[in-house]
């Protein structure tokens, strides 16, 4: 819709921001990169959705003390062409998500296992203050160029605990894939978490609408990895954890073994394991 150069001014503040770029895409609205009348760089997210807008906007206002998720500026609308746009600005994370990442073939076991946990207790510390990261998928995960810290990017897919779900990626979703479930948000997470680690090693995304469990499971036996970690993808495949601090028990375990053993550690580590467990606010 816009395009470099183009400006933006809010009815309310005031405030001019000239598009740099466009940065992501998604269900709720688009993502660019913007320059603000004082010369700094941010991230402005736009769509016709005022009321799906205002909710990300909201939700992340709520979790300012998570340094693992963008800080937020404010929310304005707009007129373009006679219609009325809504946005809000954020700050724009330097960075590549999970999905360029791996399309450079940057990550070996031990950075998979490393990244997948921090997600994990990031994922399971939102749930605890009230919400659920319903929409995981690798564009929505960026590692900041400058902090190397693991960044949620799109909180389009948050939602409160009792509230329903509005958007999310049927690859991580376990009941997209027919697994029997009893609808718990831990099944839930532990499943999500453990289709990002087929997804990583495999370095590409599945559809469960094309892809059956099956054909999942006989991608993970043919994988060059571990016994051990194969029984651990597929237990977490088929729902087969009822305890998610022994799901996380088990992949500390496999990342310290991963870490241990020089023959299935790459050269072009990403993240060190022990500033994985210092950047992840649980710990």
């Amino acid at each position: 819709m816009l395009k470099r150069g183009d400006k933006i001014e809010g009815k309310w503040y005031k405030n001019e921001y000239t598009i740099l770029k466009k940065i992501g895409q998604g269900g709720v609205g688009t993502v660019y990169k913007v320059v603000d009348y004082k010369g700094y760089i941010k991230a402005l997210k736009i769509s016709e959705d005022i009321m799906s807008l205002t909710r990300e906007f909201e939700i992340l206002q709520k979790l300012p003390l998570l340094d693992n998720i963008p800080r937020v500026y404010e929310i304005d609308d707009w007129v373009y062409r006679n219609k009325r746009y809504y946005y809000f600005v954020m700050e724009y994370i330097e960075g590549n998500n999970l999905k360029e990442i791996i399309n450079r073939g940057k990550l070996s076991i031990k950075d998979i296992l490393g990244i997948s946990l921090v997600l994990l207790e990031m994922m399971n510390k939102l749930y605890q203050l009230g919400y659920i990261y319903g929409d995981l998928k690798l564009e929505n995960i960026i590692i900041n160029r400058r902090t190397k810290k693991i960044m949620f990017v799109d909180f389009g897919g948050v939602f409160k605990k009792d509230g329903c779900i509005k958007e999310f990626t049927p690859t991580y979703d376990i009941n997209s894939w027919g697994i029997e479930n009893k609808n718990l948000h831990i099944e839930r997470l532990i499943f999500s978490t453990t289709m990002l680690i087929v997804c990583l090693i495999t370095k590409r995304e599945y559809n469960p609408f094309r892809t059956s469990m099956k054909k999942m499971l006989y991608i993970v036996d043919s994988l060059n990895i571990s016994e051990k970690l194969k029984v651990f993808i597929k237990d977490g495949l088929l729902n087969k954890f009822n305890d998610i601090n022994c799901y996380i028990e088990g992949l500390k375990a496999l990342l310290i073994e991963s870490a241990s053993n020089k023959t299935i550690i790459s050269n072009d580590i990403i993240i060190n394991l022990i500033f994985l467990v210092s950047i992840c606010f649980l710990y």
